[in-house]
């Protein structure tokens, strides 16, 4: 397994230590993909602290690997980095912004057949607004 930050590339070992890592950290050793955690977690109703998409991992994993890459070569003189295009972020202009996710959170099927306990209707999850108390 390569360690964080020691090339430009996330290997598909690396990536498979840090998703256990993490599952283990939310209390699920047993579990090896986050998305299953994440199913675990919303089948018995637990919304907060919510463990990230496998998706929304991957492109995390990427940035923080960038990162590592770039703090290990800082006192080593002259560095030309690759460019961050590419490593969970896009370039917009003159700035970076972050990629969250590439991918729907949950399935779309899934989001079309949320009911709505305060309307008492089908409707999107993202145009509903929580009811305050």
């Amino acid at each position: 397994m390569t360690p964080l930050g020691d090339n430009g590339n996330v290997t598909p070992g690396l990536f498979k230590s840090c998703e256990a890592g993490l599952c283990e950290l939310y209390g699920y050793p047993q579990c090896r993909e986050v998305n299953q955690v994440r199913y675990d977690m919303l089948s018995k109703g637990s919304e907060s602290h919510q463990i990230p998409t496998q998706d929304a991992l991957k492109l995390h994993i990427r940035r923080a690997n960038y990162q590592m890459m770039l703090w290990k070569h800082a006192l080593g003189g002259q560095y030309q980095p690759p460019i961050a295009n590419g490593h969970g972020w896009v370039k917009n202009g003159d700035s970076l912004d972050i990629v969250w996710m590439l991918e729907d959170p949950v399935p779309k099927s899934l989001l079309e057949l949320v009911r709505c306990k305060t309307c008492k209707s089908v409707i999107p999850v993202r145009v509903h607004a929580r009811k305050t108390k």
